[in-house]
């Protein structure tokens, strides 16, 4: 007996020792509660450490466990670790007005079974997301009117999905591609002639100098060749060619290359032309058609009998078209350009004006530029 009570002692001892040298183990979830806050366990999460009453994570995906509904008075630092927050139905309220609930940098968010809510409505941002992934999964917000900011970003959604009251096939238009950059101001960079452009020429336009030898064209090369310019891109906004030196003008259509007579102008001792479609304007020996500066457009005037009312017509400003998608609505034609709101998709707008890749719209009272790839034209202009 006595050796068998040893023995256990012995056994017990052992134990003891190798549960007092093993380290302390992480816990796999955050939990927010008590002295844990949703501040600090994001902190946590982020840092992959404990972070005041908040336990860290084990390994690249921490899981944030909020059991009960909370509220907060202050905003949440940036998400730039991978960290799945489960609400289990749970509300986490927000104090702060007009500021976004959470903002990824680089990383994952996942919002599970949550219903965020605005104390205050909030019109901005209700989330940013930036070169990063978010996965909504039964998730609502409240109390808001704003969108999911999205730069660089993916999404993905499994139940049901609430944004402001926009729902999931409305929250995937917000993560389409943005417009292509704009192509370089080829234009810009000619020796000698000068190019301009209605919109600018960062609208859509290329140039190019052409020699006599890229001519290739007989009929042309025997009025006298002495320079040309090639332009493609978006030409049909009106462009004017300016060369340095008098002469005459033909074009080379891009499509037929077949050589025309383009009118010209002279102003001082330039000769300039104007094109509305790609194509090559060459300057040859001659004079120009008109010493005009620029051809006046008249517009036709039209009569009525006598014996009928003339009945004003009202102004139609720019054609109506529908947008595809949800867009930013900007000052400016530049991704770079002040956002003034968000023109959702499947709205009617009236286009004013237009680049290669921009749309200068009226909206709801309010004038600005949207995307012209999330645009379908619906009038005949």
């Amino acid at each position: 007996m006595y050796n068998l009570l040893k023995r256990l002692s012995l056994v017990i001892a052992l134990c003891l020792l190798v549960a007092v040298s093993l380290p302390a183990q992480a816990n796999d979830d955050i939990k927010v509660k008590g002295p844990c806050d949703l501040y600090d366990a994001i902190e946590a999460a982020n840092k992959d450490s404990r972070h005041s009453g908040c336990d860290s994570g084990i390994g690249p995906h921490d899981t944030i466990i909020v059991p009960e509904d909370i509220r907060l008075s202050r905003n949440l630092p940036d998400i730039d670790s991978n960290i799945t927050i489960e609400g289990y139905g749970s509300k986490i309220t927000f104090k702060k007005r007009n500021e976004p609930a959470f903002e990824v940098d680089g990383a994952t968010l996942t919002l599970k079974n949550l219903r965020i809510r605005f104390q205050r409505k909030n019109d901005e941002d209700v989330l940013r997301v930036i070169n990063g992934r978010l996965i909504l999964i039964n998730t609502l917000f409240q109390n808001c009117s704003g969108v999911i900011s999205v730069t660089n970003s993916t999404l993905e959604m499994h139940g049901e999905n609430n944004i402001c009251g926009h729902t999931n096939a409305e929250i995937s238009a917000w993560f389409t591609p943005p417009p292509p950059p704009r192509p370089p101001e080829t234009c810009a960079m000619l020796a000698g002639a000068t190019v301009s452009a209605f919109y600018g020429l960062g609208s859509g336009i290329q140039c190019q100098h052409v020699s006599a030898n890229g001519i290739g064209n007989h009929y042309v090369l025997s009025r006298g060749f002495i320079d040309a310019v090639d332009l493609w891109g978006y030409v049909e906004q009106g462009v004017e060619v300016c060369f340095p030196r008098i002469g005459a003008t033909l074009f080379l259509d891009s499509k037929t290359r077949s050589p025309s007579a383009l009118h010209s102008y002279s102003t001082g001792h330039n000769t300039c032309a104007s094109a509305n479609r790609p194509g090559v304007v060459v300057l040859v020996y001659g004079q120009p058609t008109s010493t005009q500066t620029k051809p006046v457009v008249t517009q036709p005037v039209t009569t009525s009998p006598a014996s009928q009312p003339v009945v004003q017509q009202p102004a139609v400003d720019g054609c109506p078209a529908r947008t595809t998608g949800h867009i930013n609505f900007r000052m400016e034609p530049s991704l770079d350009a002040e956002k003034i709101g968000v023109v959702l998709r499947g709205s009617t707008v009236g286009v004013v004006r237009r680049t290669a890749y921009w749309y200068f719209v009226n909206y709801k009272g309010r004038r600005g530029w949207i995307g012209g790839k999330y645009v379908d034209n619906i009038g005949n202009c």
